[in-house]
Order: C-alpha cells, then structure tokens, then sequence
C-alpha cells in the first residue's frame, strides 16, 4: 500500500475529479475560520515597500453617524452645505464623486496633490471632528516577491486578472498577508501524507472520519456485489481515529471488474488531499514545486 506521493513535487493547477466517490470522506475536521474585516482605517498602513505612483486625486471619507443622520432628514441642501464646510476646513476645494457602500464618501479634490500634501488636507478634515475617519485614496505599486518554485509560471490563477483571465493578483496579495500562521485553512477531503513542499510545522491536528463499514452495505448498481469491510477507510482501523493520514485510494483492475459502479475504471491513487493542501499552503520560494496561495497559513 503506498503511503507517499510518487512524484516529488505538486504539478500545476488544474481541475480534478475524485475517482472514487468516497474519497472525500477522508478528511480533516471541518472548523470555523474567521477572517476579520479590514477596517479603512487599517487601509492606510502600506506595506513599506509599497509607494504612491501617481498624484492623488481623492479622498475617502465617513462622517460620524450623528451627522449623516441629520443629513438624511435635512437633504441636498444640506449636503452641499457641508461640503462647503469641509473645503474650508481643507483649504482645498472638494466635490462629491459618489456615496459608497456602508455610509462613506468619495471626495474629490480640486487639483491633484502630492502625497504628503493630500495627506495634509487629510488630517485637517480629521480635526473638524465630524468624521469617524479620512484616508487618503492612493495609486500604489506593490513590489514583487521573490519566489522561485518550479511552476510558478503555470499558476495563472495567481496572476492578475488583467493578465490571466480569472486570476485572483495573489502575486500581489502577498504582500499583505500575515507571516505568523494565524490562519487556519480546514480541508476536508482525503487526508494527507507527507511531501517535501509541505511545511509539516504547519499541518495541524487532523481527523478520520471513516469507519471500517463504509459503504459496505451498498451493492454495486452492475454487478451487485458488496463491498468488502474496511475497503473504502482502507487503514486498518476499525473505527474514527485521529490519525488523517491519507492511505491513498487507488483501484485495481479486479476492483474496476467486481465493483465497476461504486469504483470506476482502475486508477492510481488521487493523493487529493495534499493536492488541495499544496494549492492552499505550499511553501512559497524554496525552488520545488508551486508556491500556495497563502503560504503561511495552518492547514487543518
């Protein structure tokens, strides 16, 4: 019984279909993982190598909840009203380009301005006290990161969306993303196994949540045989263990002839599990393999 994957790095990217329509059960426990909402606020604290490119042109803006309030009673008037008041305060004429979602605003500004001037009309609005908070909305240029795994150019879905048609800019993404695993990714699927592009300090406690009579008491739609106990969880355990390790879930040529349904076609094992970790978590930059999407992040 294998109990590696044979090939010693992750291929590319592609669409997989399990083979077996068990194979997913194997998994890890599935846990709640909660991503905390940036607050714009936390929008301004760039990356230090990530720099304005382009002057700015505006602002974005919240006023504070008692006075969008009023101004939802008193109306246009009353809005354009303020604007006054904020341009005043500014020293620097602004118009209203649109309302965005959640209450806030986008200011335009009269004549573009250098960052540190806009950041300037930025802290004087601040100190009117009628706002919960005003940033400054720069054009920055994210600097790469180095990373030299083996398909890394054949993982379009990193790339920008402008470039790769579905691409998600991870590439660019990484250069906000915590480094201290404080994310937990849950995979439920066919357990794990060992691999060198795995970091093995970041694999959490698993789970198996097979037992040894699974599926056996459905026959084969063809055939009408059973399958046999234990053939489906394929370790040796009677029961749920905590054990995720994945014993691969290949299917010989008898399998394919006495159980042609439940089985399909003879297949080498899918390894899916750590096929799907790999995507998620692969160790970024060590020259083997692909780099995960959040190579930093705990997989559970």
């Amino acid at each position: 019984m294998p109990t590696a994957i044979p090939e010693s790095e992750f291929g590319p990217p592609r669409v997989w279909i399990a083979r077996r329509r068990w194979s997913l059960a194997m998994a890890f426990p599935l846990v709640a993982v909660m991503f905390g909402a940036v607050s714009p606020a936390h929008a301004q604290k760039r990356n230090p190598s990530e720099v304005p490119s382009a002057p700015v042109v505006q602002l974005i803006v919240k006023e504070s909840g008692a006075i969008r309030s009023a101004a939802a009673i008193n109306g246009r008037g009353d809005e354009m009203r303020r604007i006054q008041q904020w341009s005043a305060a500014a020293l620097q004429p602004l118009t209203s380009k649109r309302v965005m979602s959640g209450g806030a605003r986008i200011l335009r500004l009269s004549t573009p301005l250098t960052a540190s001037d806009a950041a300037a009309v930025a802290q004087r609005l601040r100190a009117t006290g009628a706002f919960d908070y005003v940033d400054v909305d720069y054009r920055i240029h994210v600097a790469g990161v180095a990373a030299n795994d083996t398909y890394l150019s054949q993982q379009w879905n990193l790339s920008p969306a402008t470039s790769s048609r579905g691409g998600a800019d991870v590439l660019a993404a990484w250069q906000r993303m915590p480094t201290g695993g404080s994310v937990t990714v849950a995979v439920v699927d066919t357990g794990i196994t060992a691999h060198e592009d795995l970091d093995a300090s970041r694999l959490a406690a698993g789970y198996d949540f097979l037992i040894a009579e699974t599926l056996t008491t459905t026959a084969d739609a063809k055939t009408g045989k059973f399958l046999p106990t234990g053939f489906v969880k394929n370790d040796g355990i009677a029961d749920r263990d905590t054990d995720p390790s994945d014993p691969g879930d290949w299917v010989t040529a008898d399998d394919a002839t006495n159980y042609p349904d439940l089985c399909g076609p003879a297949v080498p094992s899918s390894w899916h599990g750590t096929y799907v970790s790999g995507i998620i978590a692969a160790t970024r930059g060590n020259g083997l393999g692909i780099a995960g999407i959040t190579p930093f992040a705990r997989i559970s």
